[in-house]
């Protein structure tokens, strides 16, 4: 079950980056001229028949899933599938979305639920959509989110990439990711693991205001951020090997 969860979720995490990659050319031939498809290094015609095979792959992987093992873990890990090519269409509202970054970000980060149900149904059927799997998602959901809006802070990035900094501003953008990492703070004691997440969301929230003060720093929010979002989904087995050793 560990094996599938993780083999399953890689698989969908490299889908997801190849789809991005062709979601985003446009802006890369501007942007980041450097990235595989801008420089010739695939076409995106490859890229394409890459996401279609992709997508056919994982399908079928979820009713192997379903018939083989767990018929709940099957159809979360297809729905996650699907939910990814909603995303790749960018819900069929692409300009709508294009406009809105955080509207685009929350409705791209809602994979993260799916994500979390099938890892657990697929290793303990029975706690797929328990309290605590949910609690967890939410901390996963809000450490992601932080991720996605810290990692886009450049004051000095093309105005094609619509930054969070360059739509929103410094203090709109400090307060955005502040209600992210009050998620995952608020969700972290309610399974247990706030000692091991607290001490990351406090760093996080130390380096906030480098946004405003002096957005050229930006990386240290987004070191911090990638922090948050290592730590995240190791916290419940870090809580156990302490518990383990004291």
């Amino acid at each position: 079950g560990l094996a599938i969860a993780a083999l399953g979720t890689t698989a969908l995490m490299a889908l997801l980056r190849l789809m991005d990659e062709v979601k985003d050319l446009d802006k890369d031939r501007v942007a980041h001229p450097q990235r595989p498809l801008p420089r010739g290094a695939l076409t995106p015609a490859q890229a394409s028949r890459g996401v279609a095979w992709g997508a056919g792959v994982l399908f079928v992987v979820a009713v192997w899933i379903a018939v083989g093992r767990n018929p709940m873990a099957g159809v979360l890990y297809g729905g996650c599938v699907a939910f990814s090519l909603l995303m790749y269409r960018e819900f069929f509202v692409p300009r709508f979305l294009g406009d809105r970054p955080l509207l685009y970000a929350l409705t791209h980060q809602g994979i993260v639920l799916p994500i979390y149900a099938f890892a657990t149904a697929v290793t303990i059927p029975t706690a797929a959509l328990s309290a605590p799997v949910l609690w967890f998602t939410a901390t996963g959901l809000g450490a992601s989110f932080a991720l996605e809006v810290s990692r886009k802070l450049d004051p000095a990035a093309h105005p094609v990439l619509q930054t969070y900094l360059h739509v929103y501003g410094p203090h709109r953008t400090v307060l955005v990711i502040a209600t992210a990492i009050a998620v995952v703070a608020a969700a972290a004691p309610l399974i247990g693991v706030h000692f091991v997440l607290w001490p990351v969301v406090a760093l996080m929230l130390a380096t906030l205001p480098v946004v405003i003060v002096r957005p050229a720093g930006f990386r240290w929010v987004a070191g911090a951020a990638v922090v948050l979002a290592i730590v995240q989904p190791l916290a419940p087995t870090l809580h156990h090997l302490w518990e383990t050793l004291i």
